[in-house]
């Protein structure tokens, strides 16, 4: 089984050349790249890296004398062990205790410095071996060393980081005497080659096509020789991540969102809009996938109040938290005041809440000139308020926000919560002084027995006036909407109207 991490090893300089017969050792440095590319966390015990010793062609280094290994403190791994034998060293790198998962597109980063090079060139590998739980897993990359002298190349990503559905810009630069290609992977293109590349440039070029990444690809450089009818080869490697962005539903409603009881049930639809998103869970109606993802709506036919929720699933290769919405239809019960002919001073509406009898009581005055006229809401029986104002367009309070609130009791007097009042020109027809309440404007209510309620201003409108023989009167009607809550409500599950 191959190791679950992909890896990349690179040399300064390279490629790799082996050092003069005659003068001073080589002195080079590898580094090797670790890379979680599996889309999830996993889990290691350690990673060792061995280093072959010895004077010819399958070895790197004459003794291991002089190496200083670096293990990737940041992200808290320590160098556990050093071995040692005639043909090989191995370095043994271990994870701080809680730090063993590495998470989907994180890298380590192995460094080893000082490295006296051989003076014979050839091919050496470099054993990788994951310790885990169950069984170890191996992996052995090639590293070839050039004859001393050949020269340096460079390869290099602009960026190492590209936005999502974005195109990397690569440049190398190497003698003019060898044979370049570059090859990478993408689910988009499959496996890629790119060859008979001059000894500098960059890709992709002016008349390449864009690539478009979504997620981290590992992009390699191959240089190639023919010398003295030995082939001699390596390879450096970039990783170019890709950063991908957060799935977002920016708009999920309910239209309408209140189905007044006792009146046709209307169409009701579930409208979305989403960024990001690559698929859409509408819980209890469906999966939406394809274009309708971004924009688009379902009719959904409830019999009761009941909320319902979306998860939006993240692009290709997106490793956080899905975007979540929800969308609330209330079926309410509907408390109408109208305002009488002048003789009836007042029209008191008892309601009842849940089974709280006499909870509240709504009272209207005169709607003629010379008196004013307004809306009070009588709190009785120990019965508590608070006003929630006006939220805005969709946003009605919720029940954590109806119980969180700050609640007022009341004393037992008509008149104390005015939610409305004013007088009318007679010739106009206005409302000259006092305020007239916003449509959604919210109250809770907190009743002895626990149980909750929520009433809100619907609507209202301005009649015919009715003309009298003695009095002038206008008649208007005003509509309050109202939930009542068990004891035990629990948000995420169906309201239930009392």
């Amino acid at each position: 089984m191959s190791t679950l991490l992909q890896y990349a090893l690179t040399t300064t300089p390279f490629p790799l050349q082996a050092s003069p017969a005659g003068g001073p050792a080589t002195v080079a440095s590898l580094t090797l790249v670790a890379t979680n590319a599996t889309g999830a966390s996993v889990l290691l015990q350690d990673i060792a890296v061995r280093l072959a010793i010895g004077p010819g062609a399958t070895a790197l280094t004459p003794d291991a004398v002089g190496i200083v290994p670096v293990a990737p403190e940041l992200e808290h791994w320590k160098l556990d062990e050093t071995q040692r034998t005639t043909e090989y060293v191995e370095f043994f790198f271990v994870p701080l205790p809680g730090y063993a998962a590495l998470g989907a597109n994180r890298s380590l980063s192995f460094g080893f410095t000082g490295l006296a090079v051989n003076s014979v060139a050839g091919l050496t590998k470099v054993r990788i071996t994951e310790g885990g739980a169950d069984e170890d897993l191996e992996r052995t990359l090639d590293l070839t060393k050039f004859p001393a002298g050949w020269g340096n190349t460079t390869f290099e990503a602009e960026s190492a980081m590209v936005p999502y559905n974005g195109s990397p810009v690569l440049r190398w630069s190497g003698p003019a005497k060898g044979s370049y290609s570059i090859q990478f992977y993408t689910p988009g293109t499959g496996p890629v080659t790119v060859e008979n590349l001059a000894n500098s440039g960059r890709y992709p070029g002016p008349t390449d096509p864009a690539l478009k990444l979504q997620q981290l690809t590992i992009f390699t450089l191959r240089v190639e020789e023919m010398i003295a009818g030995v082939t001699y080869h390596a390879q450096q490697q970039v990783v170019v991540q890709v950063v991908v962005p957060t799935p977002v539903i920016s708009r999920f409603v309910v239209t309408p969102a209140d189905i007044v009881i006792g009146q046709p049930v209307p169409r009701i639809q579930l409208e979305w809009e989403t960024t990001n998103v690559s698929k859409l869970h509408l819980e209890g109606v469906g999966v939406v996938e394809g274009p309708e993802v971004a924009k688009g709506s379902r009719y959904v036919a409830p019999d009761t109040t009941r909320k319902y929720f979306a998860m939006g699933d993240g692009l290709t290769s997106y490793t956080g938290p899905a975007a979540t919405a929800e969308a609330e239809v209330s079926f309410v019960q509907p408390i109408v005041v109208t305002n009488f002919l002048p003789w009836v001073f007042d029209d008191h509406r008892i309601v009842a809440l849940g089974d709280v009898a006499r909870a509240l009581q709504v009272r209207n005055g005169l709607g003629f000139d010379q008196y004013p006229s307004d809306v009070c809401v009588e709190l009785l029986g120990g019965v508590e308020v608070a006003n929630l104002g006006v939220p805005t367009a969709g946003n009605r309070p919720g029940y954590a926000q109806v119980v969180g609130a700050t609640y007022q009791s009341q004393p037992d007097q008509v008149g104390k919560m005015r939610i409305w009042e004013g007088h009318y020109d007679q010739k106009e027809l206005r409302p000259i002084d006092g305020g007239v309440i916003n449509v959604g404007a919210c109250w809770g209510i907190r009743f002895p027995n626990g149980h909750y309620g929520l009433f809100w201003f619907a609507g209202g409108q301005q009649e015919a006036d009715v003309e009298d023989p003695v009095f002038h009167v206008h008649h208007w009607t005003f509509q309050f909407n109202w939930i009542a809550y068990p004891p035990m409500y629990v948000e995420s599950e169906a309201e239930t109207v009392r």
